[in-house]
Parts: C-alpha cells; structure tokens; sequence
C-alpha cells in the first residue's frame, strides 16, 4: 500500500515481472499475475482482509502501513 493512494481500497503485488493491484475481495483490478500466484493472494487477502482495512485507514491518514 501507499500512503494517499486512490480509492478504491486496493494494494499492490509484485512477483517476478507481474504486478498488479488487487481489492480487499482479491479481485485484481489492474495488472496481471498467473494464476497460481493470484489463487495464492486471493487466499491470503480472505486471512487478512481485517489487517488490510486497517492499514488502509492508515496510509489514507498519511501513515505508513504495518507489516502483515
């Protein structure tokens, strides 16, 4: 995540020469990632979605986002 980054609720993932933006559902809303990887995101966004809203609140308030 960055900090005042745009709506919607997103963050950033980057593997080997794929990145993409995926939302708190893990739906990918910009970019690419094979589609093992994204089956990887998608399930780690599900155990994370309440430390991901979180840090969303944060970076929106111009605080840097903790490590998950």
């Amino acid at each position: 995540m960055y900090i005042n980054d745009h709506n919607p609720a997103h963050f950033h993932v980057i593997y080997n020469e794929f990145e993409a933006s995926i939302n708190f559902q893990g739906k990918i809303l910009e970019g690419k990632l094979p589609i093992k990887t994204h089956k990887i995101v998608r399930l780690w966004v599900k155990l994370n979605k309440d430390k991901l809203m979180f840090n969303w609140l944060r970076v929106s308030q111009e605080k840097a986002p903790l490590w998950i």
